[in-house]
């Protein structure tokens, strides 16, 4: 990848997030809980992970440019892997407390495997 190619792929993953982020809204809109299939369900997760995962990425890598004078190519690629850790760790507390499982030491335990995760990505 040349430096001209990490500003798309952030400008990328701002409009996927965005759609999805769309996707989410018309879950939430027009589907009931209560009569919907698990394929609702399963999308309605599926587009919570992209949105978070893609408005984190874009939130950190301009965090990091503006904060800190680091190589944009290098850059993109730990916010990538911070930001996916990060928004599977949100999509799976709000999986577990839909089916009634979350508690605080799944809490735990997910946050833990989370941060041995970041720290195993991060050179």
């Amino acid at each position: 990848m040349y430096m001209g190619q990490a500003p798309k792929s952030i400008w990328g993953m701002l409009v996927s997030a965005a759609v999805a982020a769309i996707a989410f809204g018309i879950i939430i809109w027009k589907f009931d809980p209560y009569n919907s299939s698990s394929l609702v369900f399963g999308l309605f997760f599926f587009s919570f992970f992209i949105t978070i995962s893609g408005l984190i990425i874009v939130l950190l890598y301009f965090y990091r440019l503006k904060r800190e004078a680091l190589d944009i190519v290098e850059g993109f690629n730990s916010v990538l892997q911070q930001g996916l850790v990060v928004g599977t760790t949100i999509a799976i507390f709000f999986l577990l407390q839909t089916i009634h499982v979350l508690s605080w030491w799944n809490s735990l335990l997910i946050l833990i495997i989370a941060v041995i995760l970041s720290m195993y990505f991060k050179k």
